[in-house]
Protein backbone atom coordinates (compact mmCIF):
# COMPACT_ATOMS: atom_id res chain seq x y z
CA UNK A 1 0.00 0.00 0.00
CA UNK A 2 1.15 3.49 -0.85
CA UNK A 3 1.48 5.42 2.41
CA UNK A 4 2.23 8.86 0.97
CA UNK A 5 0.18 11.26 -1.13
CA UNK A 6 0.03 10.27 -4.78
CA UNK A 7 -0.43 13.62 -6.51
CA UNK A 8 0.00 17.36 -6.22
CA UNK A 9 -3.49 18.72 -5.63
CA UNK A 10 -5.10 22.04 -6.43
CA UNK A 11 -6.32 23.59 -3.15
CA UNK A 12 -7.62 26.97 -1.98
CA UNK A 13 -5.12 29.28 -0.29
CA UNK A 14 -7.25 29.43 2.85
CA UNK A 15 -7.20 25.76 3.72
CA UNK A 16 -4.98 22.77 2.85
CA UNK A 17 -5.51 19.12 3.67
CA UNK A 18 -3.45 17.43 6.36
CA UNK A 19 -2.02 13.97 6.96
CA UNK A 20 -5.28 12.72 8.47
CA UNK A 21 -6.82 12.38 4.99
CA UNK A 22 -4.09 9.99 3.84
CA UNK A 23 -4.27 8.10 7.13
CA UNK A 24 -8.01 7.54 6.63
CA UNK A 25 -7.52 6.22 3.10
CA UNK A 26 -4.84 3.77 4.21
CA UNK A 27 -7.00 2.50 7.08
CA UNK A 28 -9.97 1.94 4.80
CA UNK A 29 -7.90 -0.01 2.28
CA UNK A 30 -6.35 -2.14 5.04
CA UNK A 31 -9.82 -2.97 6.33
CA UNK A 32 -11.49 -3.62 2.97
CA UNK A 33 -11.83 -7.21 1.82
CA UNK A 34 -14.05 -6.43 -1.20
CA UNK A 35 -12.61 -6.44 -4.70
CA UNK A 36 -15.27 -4.12 -6.06
CA UNK A 37 -17.43 -1.23 -4.87
CA UNK A 38 -20.29 -0.22 -7.12
CA UNK A 39 -20.78 3.24 -5.63
CA UNK A 40 -18.52 5.26 -3.31
CA UNK A 41 -19.16 8.70 -1.82
CA UNK A 42 -16.65 11.02 -0.17
CA UNK A 43 -18.65 13.20 2.24
CA UNK A 44 -17.19 16.66 2.73
CA UNK A 45 -14.75 15.99 -0.07
CA UNK A 46 -12.98 19.36 -0.01
CA UNK A 47 -10.49 19.15 -2.89
CA UNK A 48 -11.13 15.44 -3.33
CA UNK A 49 -8.04 14.17 -1.53
CA UNK A 50 -9.72 11.23 0.22
CA UNK A 51 -11.81 10.05 -2.71
CA UNK A 52 -9.10 10.41 -5.35
CA UNK A 53 -6.37 8.88 -3.18
CA UNK A 54 -8.67 5.93 -2.46
CA UNK A 55 -9.32 5.39 -6.17
CA UNK A 56 -5.58 5.54 -6.89
CA UNK A 57 -4.49 3.18 -4.10
CA UNK A 58 -7.36 0.68 -3.97
CA UNK A 59 -6.38 -2.44 -5.91
CA UNK A 60 -9.98 -3.45 -6.63
CA UNK A 61 -12.61 -1.74 -8.78
CA UNK A 62 -14.73 1.32 -8.08
CA UNK A 63 -17.46 1.87 -10.66
CA UNK A 64 -18.80 5.22 -9.46
CA UNK A 65 -17.41 7.94 -7.19
CA UNK A 66 -19.40 10.88 -5.84
CA UNK A 67 -17.53 13.81 -4.32
CA UNK A 68 -19.96 15.60 -2.03
CA UNK A 69 -18.85 19.11 -1.03
CA UNK A 70 -21.21 21.89 0.14
CA UNK A 71 -18.65 24.71 -0.01
CA UNK A 72 -18.56 26.29 -3.48
CA UNK A 73 -14.96 27.47 -3.01
CA UNK A 74 -13.76 23.89 -3.48
CA UNK A 75 -15.63 23.05 -6.69
CA UNK A 76 -13.12 24.50 -9.19
CA UNK A 77 -10.34 22.63 -7.36
CA UNK A 78 -12.34 19.39 -7.50
CA UNK A 79 -12.85 19.75 -11.23
CA UNK A 80 -9.16 20.45 -11.79
CA UNK A 81 -8.01 17.53 -9.64
CA UNK A 82 -10.37 15.11 -11.37
CA UNK A 83 -9.18 16.27 -14.76
CA UNK A 84 -5.53 15.87 -13.75
CA UNK A 85 -5.63 12.67 -11.73
CA UNK A 86 -8.64 10.50 -12.62
CA UNK A 87 -9.46 8.82 -15.91
CA UNK A 88 -11.08 5.38 -15.54
CA UNK A 89 -13.71 5.90 -12.83
CA UNK A 90 -17.04 7.60 -13.40
CA UNK A 91 -17.06 10.55 -10.98
CA UNK A 92 -19.68 13.12 -10.11
CA UNK A 93 -19.33 16.31 -8.07
CA UNK A 94 -22.31 17.39 -6.00
CA UNK A 95 -22.26 20.83 -4.41
CA UNK A 96 -24.74 19.82 -1.69
CA UNK A 97 -25.04 18.86 1.96
CA UNK A 98 -25.41 15.25 3.08
CA UNK A 99 -28.74 16.24 4.66
CA UNK A 100 -30.16 17.15 1.22
CA UNK A 101 -29.05 14.37 -1.12
CA UNK A 102 -30.59 11.11 -2.27
CA UNK A 103 -28.07 8.36 -2.98
CA UNK A 104 -27.65 4.63 -2.48
CA UNK A 105 -24.01 3.65 -1.94
CA UNK A 106 -22.02 0.72 -0.61
CA UNK A 107 -19.00 2.67 0.69
CA UNK A 108 -18.79 6.02 2.47
CA UNK A 109 -15.53 7.83 3.18
CA UNK A 110 -15.59 10.83 5.48
CA UNK A 111 -12.98 13.07 7.05
CA UNK A 112 -15.53 15.45 8.57
CA UNK A 113 -15.17 18.80 10.32
CA UNK A 114 -14.51 17.03 13.62
CA UNK A 115 -13.71 20.01 15.83
CA UNK A 116 -16.50 20.78 18.30
CA UNK A 117 -17.69 24.38 17.85
CA UNK A 118 -18.40 24.49 21.58
CA UNK A 119 -14.74 23.92 22.40
CA UNK A 120 -11.90 26.31 21.70
CA UNK A 121 -11.58 29.41 19.55
CA UNK A 122 -13.54 29.58 16.29
CA UNK A 123 -11.53 30.82 13.24
CA UNK A 124 -12.66 34.05 11.63
CA UNK A 125 -12.06 32.72 8.10
CA UNK A 126 -15.32 31.17 6.91
CA UNK A 127 -13.71 28.48 4.74
CA UNK A 128 -11.48 27.31 7.58
CA UNK A 129 -14.37 27.45 10.02
CA UNK A 130 -16.66 25.27 7.88
CA UNK A 131 -13.83 22.87 7.01
CA UNK A 132 -12.74 22.25 10.59
CA UNK A 133 -15.71 22.94 12.87
CA UNK A 134 -18.99 21.03 12.98
CA UNK A 135 -21.45 23.92 13.10
CA UNK A 136 -23.07 22.84 9.83
CA UNK A 137 -22.48 19.09 10.13
CA UNK A 138 -22.98 17.79 13.65
CA UNK A 139 -22.17 14.17 14.52
CA UNK A 140 -25.90 13.45 14.64
CA UNK A 141 -26.53 15.00 11.23
CA UNK A 142 -23.64 13.02 9.75
CA UNK A 143 -24.88 9.73 11.19
CA UNK A 144 -28.42 10.40 9.97
CA UNK A 145 -27.00 11.06 6.51
CA UNK A 146 -25.04 7.80 6.60
CA UNK A 147 -28.15 5.90 7.68
CA UNK A 148 -30.08 7.40 4.77
CA UNK A 149 -27.72 6.69 1.86
CA UNK A 150 -25.80 3.53 2.89
CA UNK A 151 -27.02 0.23 1.45
CA UNK A 152 -27.62 -2.74 3.80
CA UNK A 153 -24.27 -4.42 4.34
CA UNK A 154 -22.46 -1.31 3.14
CA UNK A 155 -19.61 0.31 5.04
CA UNK A 156 -18.89 3.84 6.21
CA UNK A 157 -15.55 5.05 7.55
CA UNK A 158 -15.35 8.25 9.60
CA UNK A 159 -12.15 9.80 10.94
CA UNK A 160 -12.03 11.80 14.18
CA UNK A 161 -9.26 14.04 15.46
CA UNK A 162 -6.75 13.16 18.13
CA UNK A 163 -7.23 16.19 20.40
CA UNK A 164 -10.04 15.08 22.70
CA UNK A 165 -10.20 18.49 24.36
CA UNK A 166 -11.25 20.08 21.05
CA UNK A 167 -12.87 17.36 18.96
CA UNK A 168 -16.13 15.47 19.12
CA UNK A 169 -16.15 12.21 21.05
CA UNK A 170 -16.57 8.74 19.57
CA UNK A 171 -19.67 8.27 21.74
CA UNK A 172 -21.47 11.02 19.79
CA UNK A 173 -21.52 8.83 16.67
CA UNK A 174 -24.18 6.23 17.46
CA UNK A 175 -26.95 4.52 15.50
CA UNK A 176 -29.27 1.60 16.05
CA UNK A 177 -29.12 0.70 12.36
CA UNK A 178 -25.31 0.82 12.10
CA UNK A 179 -22.82 -1.60 13.67
CA UNK A 180 -19.86 0.44 14.90
CA UNK A 181 -16.26 -0.65 15.39
CA UNK A 182 -13.08 1.31 16.15
CA UNK A 183 -10.46 0.18 13.62
CA UNK A 184 -7.79 2.68 14.67
CA UNK A 185 -7.23 4.72 17.81
CA UNK A 186 -3.76 6.19 17.17
CA UNK A 187 -2.75 8.66 15.94
CA UNK A 188 -6.31 9.27 14.68
CA UNK A 189 -9.55 7.58 15.61
CA UNK A 190 -11.22 5.81 12.67
CA UNK A 191 -14.72 4.40 13.05
CA UNK A 192 -16.20 1.76 10.78
CA UNK A 193 -19.96 1.45 10.45
CA UNK A 194 -21.78 -1.42 8.72
CA UNK A 195 -25.41 -0.93 7.75
CA UNK A 196 -27.49 -3.67 9.33
CA UNK A 197 -30.02 -5.56 7.24
CA UNK A 198 -33.61 -4.95 8.20
CA UNK A 199 -35.33 -7.84 9.94
CA UNK A 200 -37.13 -10.04 7.50
CA UNK A 201 -35.06 -8.89 4.52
Amino acid sequence: MKSKISFSYSQPDEYHFSEDSIFLVNQVISDSSEDEFNSVVDIGAGCGIVGLEFINKFEGTVKNLTLLEPQSVYISHLNKNIQNHLSDTKVKIRNEKIQDIKLNVDLILCNPPYYDSGKGRIPENLVVKKSKFSEELSPRDLIKGVEKILSPGGRAYILLGKNKEQTHLESEYESKSLEKKIISSEPYLVLRFIKLHEQGS
